[in-house]
């Protein structure tokens, strides 16, 4: 059983079209649409204190103004999820996107793992037409 809270971030790709999760680095016809869910959770039956998180989106090595997930503030009960959504459409450009999130962002909770609060993945639209 861990001693402190452990929260861990990721980031789940989501096809509109069909539902489906996409691997990183998935490569979409033109039109789609990808739902990125942002996702911390709570690992351990302790609860975590007030954390902030963060999501950041590039599209095209530009960071996305103004974000999809600005610094939000968050509380998790033990085993406890949170999520956010924010969703991306082709524009009929190519384009490539990365999504970071970062969890627990300037927090004073000592945790077990403070690697696991940082995520990137990422995927781009080509110009072919379905």
């Amino acid at each position: 059983m861990p001693e402190f809270p452990d929260t861990s971030a990721w980031i789940k790709l989501i096809d509109q079209s069909n539902g489906k999760a996409i691997p990183s680095g998935s490569i979409l016809v033109h039109p789609s649409n990808v739902t990125i869910r942002y996702v911390v959770a709570n690992d351990s039956n302790k609860p975590v204190g007030e954390i902030a998180v963060m999501g950041v989106l590039y599209k095209d090595d530009v960071k996305v103004v103004p974000s999809p997930l600005p610094i939000t503030w968050i509380k998790l009960e033990g085993n406890q999820l949170w999520k956010h959504e924010y969703t991306v459409t082709s524009t009929g450009d190519s384009n490539e996107f990365r999504a970071t999130l970062f969890g627990g962002v300037g927090s004073s909770i000592t945790e077990e793992d403070e690697k696991n609060n940082i995520f990137n993945t990422k995927f781009s639209f080509s110009t072919t037409h379905k």
